[in-house]
């Protein structure tokens, strides 16, 4: 009786209630072997159905495709150009892509990823990323961001929580796009780079930082650099 009672919990736990239609969700990856181990943890559900693309296939990145997915699984790559140049693509695109009957925008995104340190994560966050799990939780935090990411909610498994409460020290003085900012400040990238990133014009980069400078009372962008490292 109890492990009748635990299998239904585990059940309802790991199946997102949508309902309606099937689930069209895709995996992007350059490693087999993670494919295939995403594919197998989700073959017995029959609510979704999982597509897989090698992101270092330029010939299969055709992102009007991509953004017709319900769900995207990003394993994010130890190189972070290649991270960068797709990712942000994706989600400049999600956040021009036409809003469903629920305005609710589509794709879901959630990103896969070993890389536990605060400035990674929070930059993920503000790019609008639905979920982050982290490579070295079980197995089963993978289904449970499916399930809630899917259902209208934010999911970030608990390493990625642990990490998050280590600092919010300038979300209540920075815009959302300047703490973004901040983060391509820290990996040394220039004006004209984040400005690539953030599909934005270098001007208007050069006027978010003269005001984050006011903002945390910084003289050059050297202080402004080791105020935010700080």
């Amino acid at each position: 009786m109890f492990e009748d009672e635990s299998n239904q919990i585990k059940n309802s736990v790991n199946r997102p209630s949508v309902k309606g239609k099937k689930i069209k969700a895709l995996i992007l990856s350059a490693l087999p072997a993670l494919i295939g181990g995403v594919l197998s943890l989700f073959s017995e559900d029959a609510f979704i159905d999982f597509d897989a693309k090698n992101y270092l296939n330029k010939n299969t990145m055709q992102v009007n495709e991509i953004m017709n997915y319900d769900l995207i699984i990003y394993d994010e790559p130890n190189n972070i150009t290649i991270n960068d140049s797709l990712l942000n693509l994706i989600l400049n695109n999600k956040q021009n892509h036409v809003h469903n009957s629920n305005n609710n925008p589509k794709p879901k995104i959630i990103v896969y990823t070993e890389k536990h340190d605060l400035n990674n994560i929070k930059r993920f966050i503000y790019l609008g990323v639905d979920g982050i799990v982290s490579k070295y939780s079980d197995e089963e935090k993978l289904k449970e961001a499916v399930n809630k990411v899917l259902n209208k909610g934010k999911y970030y498994c608990e390493i990625i929580q642990e990490a998050l409460f280590k600092s919010y020290k300038y979300e209540a003085i920075l815009s959302p796009r300047q703490m973004e900012i901040s983060y391509y400040l820290l990996e040394g990238l220039n004006y004209k780079q984040i400005a690539q990133k953030i599909n934005r014009a270098s001007g208007t980069v050069n006027k978010h930082v003269e005001n984050m400078k006011i903002k945390l009372e910084a003289k050059s962008i050297k202080e402004l650099i080791e105020k935010l490292k700080s």
